[in-house]
């Protein structure tokens, strides 16, 4: 149905509904469906001094309903919550963005809160423009809130809380973002950008489908957060990118070829995406992570600031002050891909000849890119990693050294898409168009883009259309009912036979595919039973064994002795090897820094040093 059509199909609609409108409460607005007036009704809404009438004020949006915007929300709000809520009772209203002779609607800019609820949000406008943001949030302790939404369609972000220096909050429930990405380059397809200290970070029962990098909170850290119960389909990128936590559950999510490009063993490593990025070694990010927070984490949030002077910070939070759970995920990738994952896919465009590394025909795909080629480092480079690892290297050095890091059940490629239940999201026809597409992002010799990529997407692309349901209740891309609830749409993510969390006996992954109710408070509960049982247990079980190898003293000065002969490696806390020693009882670490590193004696027993 083009717009024409859905118009004056729409405008029906609008009449139909406003003659059952409910007497509004004090704090709510009933925002009229008229063209232009979502925006209007909002930048509008103040004193004559130009003070908000209400910071906390609810703008509803009616259900059955078609909202068009023509120019950009743009409200000084500070210390408020700007509330777009959509009405229960019909389907979501249709926030759509319809181009005014040629000018593009721009960018919604809020510096305050925002919560965005019961919404079906059209990212493109009508005119097939992406915006490279939709939302940019600023102002000190700024909330953005997301709930019982579906966002279709993402340039390089959806939401951009940035310019909030200190108190951020972003909590992402209930939602599905679909399609999210636009193929222009792996990095985009984000959710959210959060390039600052983030005080909260709620991720609960969502699914994202095509994203990129699909929250990205580089080099900050993030005080509490809890990722729940999430499907994560076909990223070409990091779901997280720099994992910096506090305190983090990351529990019962479904991820399906996820980052399932792989990283290449130079341009990743030192191009700053992970810290303990070291070029040859697979020491990367993964979709599951865990880092030191240290000076400048904390440089960049007052709250660790003596006396607030930025000249007195802190020390860095030690790693036994760090909380971090990861248990009952699942991890997947799809048979489709693996003619790229084996390298044949590129043996083919650039030659036997070519396909060479190191004087070895190579086994894995090949990156052509230049960004840090060196005559030590000559390009090509093996891509690593692939399909993407579970966790980066930190992460599996902490976990037993530190009994309040740990993970629990996790199944990281034991199972198969098919054993899920539902269809292979990652299809031949849609590994035909990904893998020559993935092939240009890594400059693959003779590589070219795909001439579509309608495999790959669930929707249509298509802003003048919504998916939602027909007169005979058939799921349809061109149905101006729009949708209740994510079931109304064609694809199915409910995995079939059930695998339920040891914690909060959920099904993994989203529950929004199957119906199921998901009671936040009720599994953030039990998760953090789970975790709190588990505490006794997580010191490395080996310790109560008479024959593992201890190190001592420790904290050591200098001379570190150990139980009996055995081979020690000793790594600090950037990654980097500094002591490797075979067969030895004693290790001088006098000529190294103070301060905290991880041994490994004989390749298994992971312990903490500190060197005084």
């Amino acid at each position: 149905m083009k717009m024409k059509t859905l118009l004056f199909s729409g405008a029906s609609l609008f009449a139909a509904t406003s003659m059952f409108a409910l007497t509004p409460a004090p704090d709510t607005v009933i925002v009229s469906s008229a063209i232009g007036q979502l925006e209007k009704t909002i930048n509008s809404d103040t004193t004559a001094k130009g003070a908000r009438t209400n910071p906390n004020r609810v703008y509803e949006l009616k259900a059955d309903s078609i909202y068009i915007q023509q120019s950009p929300i743009v409200v000084s709000n500070l210390g408020g919550i700007l509330q777009i809520i959509g009405k229960s009772g019909g389907s979501k209203p249709v926030w759509l963005k319809v181009q005014n002779n040629g000018v593009a609607v721009g960018i919604n800019s809020i510096s305050g809160g925002l919560k965005l609820q019961n919404i079906e949000y059209e990212n493109t406008e009508t005119a097939g423009v992406l915006p490279q943001t939709s939302f940019n949030l600023t102002g000190k302790g700024s909330h953005f809130i997301v709930d019982n939404c579906l966002v279709e369609g993402c340039n390089l972000e959806w939401g951009d809380v940035d310019g909030v220096p200190v108190g951020a909050e972003v909590r992402v429930t209930n939602s599905y973002f679909r399609d999210f990405n636009d193929f222009s380059q792996w990095w985009a397809g984000r959710v959210m950008e959060m390039k600052v200290p983030i005080d909260t970070f709620i991720v609960e029962n969502n699914t994202f489908t095509g994203g990129g990098l699909t929250f990205l909170s580089q080099n900050d850290l993030t005080e509490y957060a809890f990722i729940n119960h999430n499907t994560f389909i076909n990223n070409t990128k990091y779901p997280f990118l720099c994992q910096y936590w506090k305190e983090c559950y990351f529990t019962n999510n479904l991820f399906v070829n996820a980052n399932w490009v792989g990283e290449d063993s130079i341009n990743v490593a030192t191009g700053g995406q992970d810290p303990d990025g070291r070029v040859g070694h697979a020491m990367y990010e993964g979709i599951f992570g865990v880092d030191t927070i240290i000076a400048r984490q904390i440089a960049m949030n007052p709250k660790f600031w003596v006396n607030g002077d930025t000249g007195k910070l802190v020390d860095g939070l030690a790693l036994n002050e760090i909380k971090v759970y990861a248990a009952d995920n699942i991890v997947v990738s799809s048979p489709a891909l693996e003619p790229y994952y084996n390298g044949s896919a590129d043996a083919t465009l650039v030659g036997a000849g070519n396909n060479m590394v190191n004087g070895k025909t190579a086994t894995t795909p090949l990156s052509f890119l230049g960004w840090n080629s060196s005559p030590a480092y000559p390009a090509p480079f093996p891509v690593m990693n692939i399909p993407g690892i579970w966790e980066n290297w930190r992460a599996t050095h902490i976990e037993g050294a530190f009994p309040n890091v740990y993970e629990h059940n996790n199944s990281i490629y034991q199972l198969k898409v098919s054993d899920l239940g539902f269809a292979d999201p990652m299809s031949t026809a849609a590994a035909a168009e990904m893998i020559p597409w993935n092939q240009v992002q890594w400059s693959v010799t003779g590589a070219a883009l795909p001439a579509s990529y309608s495999a790959i997407v669930n929707g249509d692309g298509d802003a003048t259309t919504f998916p939602g349901l027909d007169a005979s209740g058939k799921s349809t891309e061109n149905g101006v009912v729009g949708i209740t609830k994510v079931s109304d749409l064609k694809e199915n993510f409910a995995v079939a036979t059930p695998i339920l969390s040891t914690s909060d006996k959920l099904e993994i992954g989203s529950l929004q595919w199957n119906n199921q109710d998901y009671n936040s408070a009720s599994s953030t509960a039990a998760v953090k039973a789970a975790y709190q049982a588990g505490l006794p247990t997580a010191i490395n079980p080996v310790y109560s064994n008479v024959n593992v190898i201890r190190a001592f003293p420790n904290p050591t000065s200098g001379i570190l002795n150990l139980t009996q002969v055995a081979s020690i490696k000793i790594y600090n806390m950037e990654g980097q090897l500094v002591i490797d020693k075979l067969n030895v009882s004693q290790i001088n670490m006098s000529g190294l820094p103070s301060g905290l590193y991880i041994g490994v004696i004989n390749n298994s027993t992971t312990t903490k040093i500190v060197l005084k």
